[in-house]
């Protein structure tokens, strides 16, 4: 019993002691090229009211209730959302920039919080988009641990972001 405990405690002490080791920051990115107009990718993405059309994080959790700033849409522009499950968030655009790169800070609360950029370049074929998330998982040591593992959480939502972005029932509304 003594023997199994003092390894409980040697474990934890060695987990505690890596986690000053380890960095909060992280960095995911997923591309996808788009069969679409650049304006139109633009405005399914910087009109934040758009973004429920293709955004995976509202089909995965329904109860997410969104409430909207005045501005829609363009740097100011914001929205936050809360849900038991998912908690309380909100996203506010940043810069955009010409027909290529849009940026927004995500807070997560607790769970930390990302500068998301989407950049758009027009390639053969359409339009080559890539979703990326810049974050801090926070400063707890579980935090840490977590950040060495954020591309393979964040990774398969960001590549459900892109497919959404491209299907072509996913019309933007206007400004």
């Amino acid at each position: 019993m003594k023997k199994g405990l003092l390894l409980v405690i040697l474990v934890l002490m060695i987990v505690m002691t890596g986690s000053f080791f380890l960095g909060d920051r992280y960095t995911v990115q997923r591309s996808l090229v788009v069969k679409a107009p650049v304006g139109n990718l633009i405005e399914r993405i910087g009109n934040l009211e758009n973004q429920n059309l293709w955004d995976p994080w509202k089909g995965d959790d329904p109860i997410l209730r969104f409430q909207y700033g005045k501005q829609r849409s363009g740097p100011g522009a914001g929205v936050t959302w809360v849900s038991p499950s998912s908690g309380k968030g909100s996203l506010r655009i940043l810069e955009s920039r010409g027909p290529g790169l849009i940026t927004a800070r995500l807070d997560m609360g607790e769970k930390g919080t990302a500068l998301v950029s989407w950049k758009l370049v027009t390639v053969p074929g359409g339009v080559k988009v890539t979703l990326t998330y810049d974050g801090n998982a926070g400063p707890l040591p579980v935090d840490k641990y977590r950040a060495l593992i954020m591309d393979l959480i964040l990774g398969p939502p960001l590549e459900r972001a892109l497919q959404g972005l491209s299907t072509p029932g996913a019309k933007a509304v206007g400004p």
